[in-house]
């Protein structure tokens, strides 16, 4: 009796251990691009830089069947940081080379705005406006919203912050992309992307 009141004891103590293992790794539900970033920059591998991190590109999967984001994040090294998301807050970390671009040596990313800094407030709301105002009819059951930065084309020294949101129009067989650049509305293309 005494072996088993033991063993007992101690399988409470693990079932324990468990639930509180569990609930110090929980996530945060996801549901826009600026809740996927303040994750993001919470991760053990960019938090730890946080002030020399400078987002470079990012990628956004909004649907009713699937929610992903991913962002990549300079610090100024040989390495590209990327953390990827999904709905439901989990992060997973990836590096690799830079390569050798010439924006790491023609822009200087220690003058870059933080990257919260370099997203535009309503976005979706603003290109699904644009599109009314041109008679499209803009459907947001399915949203990529794409980021990245790169230097003016005549002054090389110079960033443009571009963000572009894709999604379908009208009955979703067609789909258009309204594109921004340093915070302004920039252009209006067709787009791959269907209901």
């Amino acid at each position: 009796m005494k072996i088993k009141s033991i063993m007992t004891t101690m399988l409470v103590m693990l079932m324990s251990m468990s639930v509180t293992f569990s609930q110090e790794v929980a996530v945060e539900p996801v549901s826009s691009v600026k809740d996927a970033l303040t994750l993001a920059l919470k991760h053990e591998q960019i938090a730890s830089k946080v002030d020399e991190m400078k987002l470079y590109m990012s990628s956004s999967t909004i649907s009713v069947k699937r929610q992903s984001w991913s962002f990549t994040f300079y610090d100024g090294g040989s390495l590209l940081h990327t953390v990827s998301l999904n709905s439901e807050g989990k992060t997973y970390y990836s590096s690799r080379d830079k390569g050798s671009s010439k924006l790491f040596t023609q822009l200087d990313f220690t003058k870059l705005p933080a990257p919260n800094d370099v997203l535009i407030e309503g976005v979706v709301k603003q290109a699904k406006e644009a599109l009314s105002l041109l008679k499209f009819e803009p459907n947001d059951a399915k949203l990529y919203i794409n980021y990245n930065v790169r230097n003016n084309y005549k002054q090389k020294d110079v960033a443009i912050h571009t963000w572009n949101v894709s999604m379908p129009v009208g009955e979703g067989s067609s789909g258009k992309m309204v594109g921004f650049e340093n915070g302004k509305l920039s252009t209006v293309m067709n787009s791959m992307i269907k209901k």
